[in-house]
């Protein structure tokens, strides 16, 4: 066996010890960042159905300080969105979708911090 094919053998056998640890390692760091998202979306769910029913009735009215309240006292991100663009509806259409825009790249940061 030549001097080559055995320090790889070497390398082979007897460096796996550290491959092994790297992938615990990072097993531990990948089951961390679910359990840090699975925990972000908990605390950040959204039911639908509830919310759109208590809203729309408002929005048709033109209740918007009320929908604010409502926005403001929800834990979920799609009613901070809205509540983004009901802080400009005296401003016109335009500046409701930019701070709706705006507020929606804000909150996807926070959904996208520590990936």
């Amino acid at each position: 066996m030549d001097y080559l094919t055995r320090t790889l053998l070497e390398f082979t056998l007897g460096g796996s010890l550290w491959v092994l640890w790297l992938l615990l390692g990072l097993s531990v760091a990948s089951v961390a960042v679910m359990i840090d998202r699975g925990w972000t979306y908990y605390h950040h769910r959204f039911c639908e159905e509830d919310f759109v029913s208590r809203i729309e009735p408002l929005l048709r009215q033109n209740d918007w300080e009320q929908a604010m309240r409502i926005c403001q006292d929800s834990q979920a991100l799609e009613p901070k969105v809205l509540l983004a663009g009901l802080r400009q509806v005296g401003q016109g259409r335009d500046a409701v979708q930019e701070a709706m825009e705006g507020a929606r790249l804000r909150l996807s940061l926070l959904l996208e911090k520590r990936l």
